[in-house]
């Protein structure tokens, strides 16, 4: 996020999504970007978007190096942390 501007779904992972990573990381943000606004107001809409931010860069760095490299398809890798991820239960931190 930068000043009032937020980066969500498919634009914001701009790499080659071999494994169709790019349409579930929309879904994906989609479903975090709403818990993190839930009893949100103007006084705290800033903070619950830089919660959604953090929340989320992790996830989206690690799927797009992995997807840039197809590493766990060339190398017959254990791809359970993409495919086992849960947006309704994972972590926000604090607002």
């Amino acid at each position: 996020m930068q000043g009032r501007e937020l980066g969500a779904g498919v634009p914001r992972q701009i790499s080659p999504q071999p494994n169709d990573a790019g349409a579930c990381m929309a879904i994906e943000d989609a479903a975090v970007l709403g818990r993190a606004l839930e009893n949100v107001d103007e006084t705290t809409i800033e903070g619950a978007l830089k919660r959604y931010e953090r929340a989320r860069s992790e996830r989206t760095a690690r799927v797009q190096i992995g997807s840039r490299g197809n590493e766990w398809l060339k190398q017959g890798g254990n791809a359970d942390w993409v495919y086992g991820y849960d947006a309704n239960s994972a972590p926000l931190g604090p607002l």
